[in-house]
């Protein structure tokens, strides 16, 4: 009963943790297997259900393995610490770390965002030797054992080293992946991850050192997005990359809405980033190869969902009408004149063609690049684009079957790969095409 405890108690100060088992149950190992993190930051309300869940999967799949749960949390007011430390009950194997304190030896200074939770949890990761690590979502009501098994499964048996996450989703959620980052991902890295941005992964012990080896940590993808970071290293790093299908996935039904000129701006802002440091990559790789799915696959929900086309419609019109200084910044003559033509299009004839869409947001990336002006300005004015394109895709697939929405999504990805020479030559030569 000594060995484990006093391998976690020995690592406390190292990590700033705080032991929250008095007395851990020991597995006969002085190694731990598995890891699972959970980082949080004000997550009182729904913490509670992820460390029960974590510990439910490893108690019901892998009983025998030496595992620890780690809740990483970013200095939460709301009570998330007490929550997580009552969930876990007495003679749990959970240890809690503060990720908004400079971990191990990093400097006091820099980002304290999520990626300083991720990198808490590497590094436990790695002092404790273990062979799979899961970062797990606080926020998500949909967590279940059984995802604890299948994303760590393929790291244990089969010699992944990324396990990303396959959802089902109604085809209306998640747009910004659907419309934008699953198709350039896809586009730019030649990998087929359904959902690059997802939040619940699992990991090789070889990538989490490798993580831990860039020099990430102390900018700004450490305080937004380094979900995306995660899976474009491990394709860039030439590592096995496998997606798992873990069934539905809902938004928490208190957790308030984001407006959306701030979630494009935070991930597009790191979508752009990482395509000027991983150029080289990007540049060479040609046409999209498919990411095996482990786990049986299952239909995605179909129930009727509201929405307001009109609404988007019209927001996309006021844009074009009060933001035309900006897009001629990135936009070519050519795009400008279809935008204006699609302004002026009834509802029912209003449809924004793919490729026309993929050229859009390759034209953007460049200007970014270039700081043609402030760049959250220059995200933002995306804003009634993305709406226009929100648009016409429900107006496309409203009375189509979630698969067949799927295919239409297939449909746009390739847009995404046909137009990608565009963007390369617009990358290369910023003024060639200077509108």
């Amino acid at each position: 009963m000594e060995a484990t405890a006093k391998r976690l108690h020995k690592l406390m100060p190292e990590l700033n943790a705080i032991p929250v088992a008095k007395s851990p149950e020991d597995h006969a190992s002085e190694t731990v297997e598995i890891v699972i993190g959970i980082p949080t930051c004000n997550n009182a309300g729904t913490v509670s259900h992820a460390v029960q869940t974590a510990q439910a999967g490893l108690r019901k799949y892998y009983p025998s393995r030496c595992s620890v749960v780690v809740h990483c949390d970013g200095g939460s007011q709301d009570g998330t610490v007490e929550a997580a430390r009552e969930a876990a009950g007495e003679g749990s194997q959970l240890i809690q770390v503060n990720y908004s304190l400079p971990p191990l030896s990093s400097p006091a200074h820099g980002f304290s965002g999520p990626g300083n939770a991720y990198r808490s949890i590497f590094q436990i990761a790695q002092k404790m030797k273990a062979k799979a690590c899961i970062v797990l979502e606080s926020t998500s009501p949909s967590i279940r054992p059984e995802w604890v098994d299948l994303l760590i499964r393929p790291v244990l048996e089969q010699d992944f080293d990324l396990v990303a996450p396959y959802y089902a989703r109604h085809k209306y959620a998640a747009t910004v992946t659907n419309g934008i980052v699953y198709p350039m991902v896809r586009a730019l890295y030649g990998k087929s991850i359904r959902y690059p941005l997802g939040g619940d992964c699992a990991f090789s012990g070889r990538l989490t050192d490798h993580y831990l080896k860039q020099p990430v940590w102390n900018t700004e993808l450490a305080w937004s997005g380094i979900e995306l970071w995660v899976t474009t290293q491990a394709i860039c790093g030439g590592f096995r990359v496998c997606q798992a299908f873990l069934g539905a996935k809902l938004p928490h039904p208190t957790e308030p809405s984001r407006d959306v000129s701030a979630i494009l701006a935070e991930v597009l802002g790191s979508l752009f980033t990482q395509m000027e440091t991983t150029v080289g990559f990007w540049q060479r790789a040609r046409a999209s190869q498919p990411v095996p799915i482990v786990g049986p696959l299952s239909d995605m929900p179909s129930e009727p969902v509201a929405v307001n086309v009109k609404r988007m419609i019209d927001a996309y019109r006021l844009g074009h009408q009060t933001l035309q200084d900006i897009w001629g910044l990135v936009l070519p003559p050519a795009s400008l004149l279809e935008l204006k033509k699609l302004a002026n299009r009834s509802e029912e004839q209003f449809r924004f063609a793919g490729e026309l869409w993929a050229r859009i947001l390759y034209d953007f990336a460049l200007g970014y690049r270039t700081r043609v002006i402030g760049r959250d300005h220059l995200l933002r004015a995306l804003t009634p684009l993305y709406l226009g394109w929100v648009a016409s895709y429900i107006l496309e697939t409203e009375n189509v079957a979630p698969a067949e929405a799927e295919s239409w999504l297939e449909k746009l990805c390739l847009a995404y790969e046909k137009q990608k020479p565009y963007l390369i030559s617009r990358w290369r030569w910023p003024d060639r095409f200077n509108p």
